[in-house]
This record gives structure tokens, sequence and C-alpha cells, in this order.
């Protein structure tokens, strides 16, 4: 059964989600991105880039 701490921890954790999405939708904005660009630019970033093998079908 939840508690009212449980309830407290998933809202707080419900707001952390909405502020760091905002916050990437503003990067993109401001960057003159669409937001799944700026998220793939996240991820290259992250990953390093990747070679033409890594990126065509198998």
């Amino acid at each position: 059964m939840a508690t009212a701490g449980d309830e407290n921890r998933h809202t707080t954790f419900r707001h952390y989600l909405d502020a760091v999405g905002l916050q990437d939708l503003a990067g993109a904005e401001a960057a003159g991105l669409h937001t799944s660009q700026w998220y793939a630019l996240s991820l290259i970033t992250l990953e390093g880039s990747l070679s033409s093998s890594a990126t065509s079908p198998t």
C-alpha cells in the first residue's frame, strides 16, 4: 500500500521530469532545432560520433 511519503516522492520525481523536459524544449528552441534533433545531438555528444556502418541497417 502506498504511503503519503511514496506519493510525495512520486510527485517530486514528476516535477523533476517536467522541469528537465521544459529545459530541453527551451534549449532546442534557443538553438533553432526540433526537439528530436536536440535529443539526437545530445546522444551523439554523449556516445561520440558514429561510423557510417554503425548507422546503416544490417
